[in-house]
């Protein structure tokens, strides 16, 4: 072999493990934890509570509809129930 064989060779010894290595470390380092500002867990805290508010008027909602569904009674629970969908529709 000539001195270049073994230089190229040398070459692409290194560089392959530098590259086994730079993909070691992509592995292995630790994740790195986004930091938010104390508005934007805020608004994120406001959003999520509309979700649960939403959740919960939709679940009141099938609820009374599958009741009155099955009994085809309780209409005053399915009115109060409607004017609480309503006034959410209203104001959101």
């Amino acid at each position: 072999m000539s001195p270049i064989d073994y230089v190229l060779v040398a070459a692409g010894g290194i560089i392959t493990i530098v590259t086994a290595g730079k993909a070691l470390w992509g592995i292995i380092k630790p994740v790195n934890k986004v930091a938010h500002s104390p508005q934007e867990i805020d608004a994120l805290s406001k959003t999520l509570n509309r979700i649960d508010e939403k959740m919960d008027l939709l679940c009141d909602v099938e609820l009374a509809t599958l009741n009155h569904i099955i009994t085809g009674n309780n209409i005053e629970n399915a009115k109060s129930i409607r004017d609480k969908l309503q006034s959410y529709i209203c104001t959101h």
